[in-house]
């Protein structure tokens, strides 16, 4: 379904190589392969091994409830505007332009 979506959208023009299951390894080795350029795209949660800020959003405790954590994970709130930050700076920085697509991506 994703690549015949991507068929369409492109007209063709992008054609698509899915590899489920940690079919090219863990995600840890996916990312830095991606880095790299032998891997064009992931779409995983990016691995704490590039750097530990990434762990950021998954931290245990984080918030005292669901109520707390729903208004800090909404779409513009201070916490999720800095993540989007941190991603941005890092993508510009260490990781390969083009090689992240954000949600806000045209």
């Amino acid at each position: 379904m994703v690549r015949q979506t991507i068929k369409e959208k492109t007209g063709g023009t992008i054609k698509a190589k899915l590899y489920p299951a940690n079919a090219l390894g863990d995600y840890t080795v996916v990312q830095e392969r991606v880095a790299l350029g032998a891997v064009d795209m992931a779409c995983q949660t990016p691995s704490s091994a590039a750097d530990k800020r990434f762990q950021l959003p998954y931290f245990p405790y984080m918030f005292k409830n669901f109520a707390q954590a729903e208004k800090n994970y909404r779409v513009g709130a201070p916490f999720v505007k800095s993540l989007k930050l941190f991603i941005r700076n890092r993508a510009s920085s260490s990781w390969r332009p083009g090689r992240y697509i954000s949600a806000e991506s045209p």
